[in-house]
């Protein structure tokens, strides 16, 4: 038989619990209190996020397989969504092009600065889907091995299978190729992918190339029709550390010359230009048009060969718009015997228009008839070497160089009546400083015969200029 157990003894007990020493409340305490609870408050912050998502998840695959075991005359026939050829009808694209080199941990933008855009097009109307289920679906983002076919691309016709045997992979114990906001829904049947970079570069691949590619995410849409992927250009990942040396496209006249193709940042070509004072791109072009023999001298050795010199200068002309529309430009003037004639230089020096008349009238070097031009070359050998003599002049007056041709007296196509108000010719000759005009008479008795023609002894010296 058990013994009843004591009022007495359970009485003891809970009185030596009662005085048992309870926590003392200090500082310490106070403050390990606090952390406990702001831990445990941003655990949840985290938590949230990933329920929220588990729950979309479970909802959506709950709602698709609802739909699915439906009979086949409760859903939309898969033809209302298909061309009469078979073809999907239906398709997402990148309408903006991809820049060709990006750069790893950087935030991916098309070529304007802009957010990857993702587009669902109707591809019988070549409109925008704006309505239905389709315009408001959720698309993903991945990365694609630039290995496509050809043929494949240029149609637009690829399969389902082909794409996903297309789905570029990370490297082994590496980090995913793309990292941050991989999915959107389309709006109107637009979407944004906004923070999305690459965590690995394009070196190890066979081509060296990426493509981006799209799908939209499984459900009730998608199970009666295929909506075909979007695929980009193909373009070059570059690890972050080598943005640095990004050559620019195109280049600005205040960028170093080692943004310029062929010159290596603190190269042999890069110490040799800034050893001469010629550090920006603008310095370049002002020293190739006023010498570039002299500046291809000093480039030297792999500069020698044309297709490297080539490549420096066509890359460093690309900007024409910035070289036209600069604020900086030069005019010269030249007294030659009674008449004063004028080159007027854009930014770099080169030389874009000329003035017969003392400034009064310039013409672009387009519209110069052969013996205007080899005066104006003789004229601008003599200009570079004295290029502290340049005048400044504002963009306005580069802009209003007329577009016609001046009346030359030494072109035989000149008629009777255009020289009849010429009073002077400008006659070319030389001296030992190379240089040496002579403003004479005409008479339109004395130089013409009777055809009109202007007649003039000494042809072998103008053509010597």
């Amino acid at each position: 038989m058990i013994p009843k157990r004591n009022f007495t003894d359970s009485f003891d007990q809970k009185e030596e619990e009662d005085q048992s020493p309870k926590r003392r409340f200090t500082f310490a305490n106070l403050v390990r209190d606090v952390m406990r609870a702001h831990m445990l408050h941003q655990t949840l912050i985290k938590m949230e996020s990933f329920l929220r998502k588990v729950v979309q998840e479970e909802v959506e695959r709950g709602i698709v397989n609802h739909f699915h075991t439906l009979p086949s005359s409760m859903t939309m026939n898969d033809h209302q969504f298909e061309s009469g050829s078979g073809r999907t009808c239906r398709q997402l694209r990148f309408p903006e092009k991809i820049p060709p080199v990006l750069f790893t941990n950087n935030r991916m933008e098309t070529e304007d600065g802009k957010p990857i855009r993702i587009e669902m097009w109707d591809v019988n109307s070549e409109k925008i889907v704006t309505s239905g289920s389709l315009s408001s679906i959720k698309a993903e983002i991945m990365v694609m091995d630039s290995d496509f076919e050809p043929e494949e691309l240029e149609e637009g016709d690829w399969t389902e299978e082909a794409f996903k045997s297309k789905i570029q992979r990370e490297r082994e114990g590496k980090r995913p190729l793309l990292t941050g906001e991989l999915t959107t829904w389309l709006k109107n049947g637009v979407g944004y992918f906004g923070d999305v970079s690459f965590s690995d570069n394009s070196s190890w691949v066979r081509n060296r190339k990426f493509r981006l590619g799209a799908r939209v995410v499984p459900n009730v849409s998608t199970k009666t029709t295929r909506v075909r992927e979007a695929i980009s250009q193909a373009f070059v990942v570059k690890d972050h550390r080598g943005e640095c040396q990004k050559k620019h496209f195109p280049p600005k006249l205040v960028d170093e010359t080692w943004r310029l193709k062929k010159i290596s940042k603190d190269g042999k070509f890069h110490k040799r230009l800034t050893s001469k004072g010629i550090i920006t791109v603008k310095d370049f072009l002002q020293s190739y048009y006023t010498d570039q023999s002299n500046l291809r001298q000093l480039l030297g050795g792999g500069a020698n060969t044309s297709k490297t010199w080539e490549t420096i200068v066509e890359h460093a002309n690309t900007n024409t718009c910035t070289l036209n529309n600069a604020a900086q430009n030069y005019v010269y003037y030249k007294e030659v015997g009674e008449a004063l004639v004028g080159l007027i230089f854009n930014c770099v020096y080169k030389n874009v228009g000329a003035s017969f008349d003392g400034g009064q009238n310039w013409v672009s070097l387009e519209n110069l008839n052969a013996h205007q031009m080899r005066v104006v070359e003789r004229l601008k050998c003599d200009a570079y070497k004295n290029i502290n003599q340049f005048s400044p002049v504002d963009i306005g007056f580069v802009s209003n160089i007329q577009q016609c041709e001046l009346t030359d007296p030494f072109n035989k196509q000149s008629s009777l009546d255009e020289l009849k108000n010429v009073q002077t010719i400008l006659v070319p000759g030389s001296n030992e400083n190379g240089i040496n005009y002579n403003l004479l008479p005409l008479s339109t008795t004395s130089y013409m015969n009777q055809a009109g023609d202007p007649i003039y002894d000494d042809w072998a010296a103008l053509d010597q200029l």
